[in-house]
């Protein structure tokens, strides 16, 4: 039976590691095997003895066969400013995660040296190569950043969703550089689903919503909006459509027509919430809420108005802060449509019936026990307009 190795002492290991790269890289792998490798794994990342070794067994690392990526990490750790070159040289010998890793290290590294063996490859690799490249780019020179990277898409346009998504990542060069919002606009007209996705990540996640508000009133809704597609328009058109035909069976008292802050507190909606279904987009356009009595209060028909469906928007936003809060923490937005039986008779109920939001649905089927679209729900509201006339 093979016996395990013994302790290593770390002045051993920074002799072996100093000698032959190959045997070097083999030690280092095979560190597992000995009990203290926590030890000898955390003086290689940041005993300044290690710097000189580690940097000769970076330049050599390309070369070795087999030699395994993590390895560059600890060049990363160390931070120093001596193992750049040696870095450069494994990001530019394009060996996969190799050169991710060595360029993850420079990247971090964040001198003008390091950046700028980054960014002047930029036009020259793609995935993660090309964001980190990009990354660089802006960082090295944010004053001429924009121009920098429109001379590049124009050469290399395939880059355009791998930047955007760079700036959905970063509101800072938004705010530092208004006119990278503009490169996302036009994204958003691109007939490449990639580039628009990009885009669309831009103008709702890293724009806070104020911002996706002015863009709104300077390009209009039509430019912005999440939906803006030949489908979205005809569900809109649709939609629209059935609702002039329910106002005119809603009984008087009833409802209240859409005042005329209707629009831009739509637009507050889908710049806090996303994208705002076609159905519901056409019922604050036209309608403010319905209220229809009918015998005990628990029995009431409402749809809540729009003043409603802000506030619990804004006090959502308030509390996740979905804009800095990764994804993973923010729970979907719970788009009120109608009380529960308990609110309505004046008790302290649950949360509102209405749907999960941002939705891909034009009209989103509500959390009722019968599962009604948002349409459908409304269409209700014209049945009981007729027996409230009726009586």
């Amino acid at each position: 039976m093979k016996e395990k190795p013994q302790h290593l002492d770390i002045d051993v290991f920074l002799n072996r590691l100093s000698g032959d790269a190959r045997e070097a890289v083999k030690l280092v792998v095979k560190l597992s095997d000995y009990p203290n490798e926590r030890e000898l794994l955390d003086a290689l990342g940041s005993d300044p003895r290690f710097r000189e070794p580690l940097r000769r067994l970076l330049e050599r690392l390309p070369e070795i066969p087999g030699a395994p990526p993590w390895l560059v990490q600890f060049a990363e750790n160390q931070g120093d400013p001596s193992l750049v070159p040696a870095l450069v040289t494994i990001w530019r010998a394009r060996r996969g995660s190799m050169s991710e890793q060595a360029g993850q290290a420079l990247l971090k590294q964040g001198d003008r040296v390091a950046l700028a063996a980054l960014a002047e490859d930029a036009g020259e690799v793609v995935g993660l190569s090309a964001r980190l490249a990009l990354e660089a780019l802006i960082t090295l020179d944010p004053s001429h950043a924009y121009d920098r990277v429109r001379d590049l898409l124009a050469r290399k346009p395939g880059q355009t969703s791998t930047l955007l998504w760079l700036l959905a990542r970063s509101p800072a060069t938004l705010e530092a550089d208004p006119r990278f919002i503009r490169l996302a606009v036009e994204g958003l007209r691109s007939e490449e689903r990639s580039v628009a996705d990009a885009a669309r990540a831009v103008v709702e996640g890293a724009l806070p919503p104020e911002g996706k508000l002015q863009l709104l009133r300077e390009v209009g809704p039509a430019v912005v909006s999440v939906s803006q597609t030949a489908e979205h328009a005809e569900a809109l058109a649709w939609a629209r459509a059935e609702l002039d035909a329910l106002i005119a069976r809603l009984p008087a008292g009833g409802w209240k027509r859409a005042p005329a802050e209707a629009a831009a507190g739509i637009e507050e909606l889908e710049a806090i919430v996303g994208h705002v279904p076609a159905a519901v987009r056409a019922f604050y356009e036209r309608i403010d809420g319905i209220e229809i009595e009918r015998g005990k209060p628990r029995d009431r028909f409402i749809i809540v108005a729009l003043a409603e469906v802000l506030a619990a928007a804004r006090a959502w936003n308030e509390r996740y802060s979905p804009r800095t809060t990764a994804r993973s923490l923010v729970p979907l937005f719970h788009w009120p449509v109608s009380p529960d039986v308990a609110t309505k008779s004046g008790y302290s109920g649950g949360p509102p019936f209405g749907f999960k939001a941002p939705t891909t649905e034009e009209d989103p089927q509500l959390d009722l026990r019968d599962r009604p679209t948002f349409i459908g729900f409304a269409k209700r509201a014209g049945r009981l307009g007729r027996a409230v006339r009726s009586t």
